[in-house]
């Protein structure tokens, strides 16, 4: 709410573009990161679980925190529209990203099982969220950075590296993995977090 308001404030305001921009990146690399740090921490705690029935379910931890950036990013996207007063297009996005989700979910589950259904949450939030990024950039006229690109790759990779525990469950691994992660992320995340601490409000009337 902070932000939506924020943003009111600032809609005939030459600052509000670099105010969300800064906002929004910001965001990113909290958000990105946390995810980041923690599927290694998730998976050390399935190295814990031997060959219980939870085992099984590993698999979705990397496209449900997908599906959770994601959301959120859309939601702080939205944001701009409710500043702007566009809420038709927050219905329209939502709908949009619900069919893509239903559909992928309808063609991947017979195949891939539970694993189609989590992809598909993420590929259906995913999509809402470029479409409010770029509408939002339309109605503000900010500019984001490359970051997010970059940090989702490296969660790309790491995604995959998870796997591949998966089917070792070594604890030493999952440790490597977490402290690798945790000193890539670590600096831009904090730097992330003062840098939105120190925003300044703008000061009604």
């Amino acid at each position: 709410m902070a932000l939506v308001e924020e943003t009111i404030l600032r809609i005939n305001d030459n600052s509000m573009a670099a105010y969300f921009k800064t906002t929004i990146d910001n965001l990113w690399k909290i958000l990105i990161s946390v995810a980041i740090v923690g599927l290694p921490a998730i998976s050390l705690f399935y190295c814990f679980l031997g060959d219980t029935e939870y085992v099984e379910s590993f698999y979705l931890i990397s496209p449900v925190l997908l599906y959770a950036v994601f959301s959120i990013m859309a939601t702080n996207y939205g944001n701009a529209f409710q500043a702007a007063l566009k809420m038709k297009e927050i219905a329209f996005t939502s709908i949009a990203g619900m069919i893509v989700t239903v559909v992928a979910t309808v063609i991947g589950v017979p195949i891939f099982g539970p694993f189609a259904a989590a992809c598909a949450l993420a590929f259906g939030m995913g999509l809402t969220l470029i479409a409010r990024r770029r509408r939002a950039k339309e109605l503000i006229g900010f500019q984001d950075s490359f970051f997010p690109v970059v940090m989702l790759l490296l969660f790309t990779i790491e995604s995959f590296g998870a796997f591949f525990l998966d089917s070792s469950h070594s604890i030493a691994m999952s440790l490597i993995l977490f402290v690798v992660s945790l000193a890539i992320v670590a600096k831009p995340a904090w730097s992330a977090v003062i840098e939105l601490k120190n925003l300044p409000d703008r000061q009604v009337g």
